[in-house]
C-alpha cells in the first residue's frame, strides 16, 4: 500500500469549456420553470425555453448582444427598481408577478430573483420563475 508521501502528484483535468457550455445550456432549458438572466441594465443575457413559452417571445427577441442589448418587452418602472435594490443589496426576493400573453389567460408566477456576481466582478439578476396560477 502507498502512503500518501509516495503518491504521484498529478494535475488537474483540464475543462473542455464548449461540452461544459453545452450541458449548462441542456440543463437550463430541460427545466419546466421560466429561468433568466439580466444584466445590471436590465437586458436579458440568457432565458431557458420555458421562459419564451410563459412570455409567448422567442430568445431571439430576447437576447441582444454587448452591440445592441435589447430592453426587457414587459418591464415595468417598478420592476426594473426592484432588480437595481437586489444589485446593489445582493438581498433575494420572492414575488407573486402576474403575465398576461395576448389570447392566453393571465398566469401568475411565482419569481424568486438572486444577484449573481461574476469572477469578473460583475453582476447578474438571475430568476428562477414557477407558475402557481390556480
Amino acid at each position: 500500500m502507498a502512503s500518501q508521501k509516495n503518491m504521484p502528484i498529478t494535475q488537474p483535468k483540464s475543462i473542455d469549456y464548449v461540452k461544459a457550455s453545452m450541458l449548462v445550456n441542456a440543463a437550463f432549458d430541460i427545466s419546466k420553470d421560466p429561468i433568466f438572466i439580466k444584466n445590471t441594465q436590465g437586458c436579458f443575457v440568457h432565458v431557458n425555453d420555458a421562459f419564451c413559452q410563459v412570455y409567448g417571445l422567442e430568445k431571439k427577441d430576447l437576447i441582444g448582444d454587448e452591440d445592441e442589448p435589447r430592453s426587457v418587452p414587459y418591464s415595468s418602472k417598478e420592476l426594473l427598481a426592484q432588480e437595481r435594490e437586489i444589485l446593489i443589496s445582493g438581498n433575494e426576493t420572492v414575488a407573486e408577478e402576474s403575465v398576461t400573453v395576448k389570447g392566453q389567460p393571465a398566469k401568475t408566477i411565482l419569481t424568486r430573483k438572486y444577484r449573481f456576481t461574476a469572477p469578473d466582478g460583475n453582476k447578474y439578476i438571475v430568476g428562477i420563475g414557477h407558475d402557481i396560477t390556480p
